[in-house]
């Protein structure tokens, strides 16, 4: 909660101030759904996830989810990866 109120105080400065506000240049619509994939277990799947890659990556006209997304999810040890994919 204390972050919310700091962060919503310098958004409220910084409008004030006639400060530009910073947004990300990625796009929705440059992300590539189809590549979105998790490497576990030796191996690449993708991911079926419902929100996909805008739900952890913030675009110019998204936010990321405070929840994040749950990936390699096995119980044999090794190298992890989630891979954005852009078109």
């Amino acid at each position: 909660m204390r972050f919310r109120a700091v962060s919503l105080s310098l958004l409220l400065a910084a409008t004030l101030s006639g400060a530009e506000i910073p947004t990300s240049p990625i796009a929705k619509e440059d992300l590539d759904p189809a590549a979105f994939a998790e490497w576990s277990n030796g191996k690449e799947t993708p991911i079926d996830s419902t929100g996909g890659q805008e739900k952890i990556l913030w675009t110019g006209s998204t936010a990321s989810d405070w929840g994040g997304l749950s990936f390699g999810e096995n119980k044999v040890p090794g190298i992890r990866h989630l891979r954005l994919a852009w078109k």
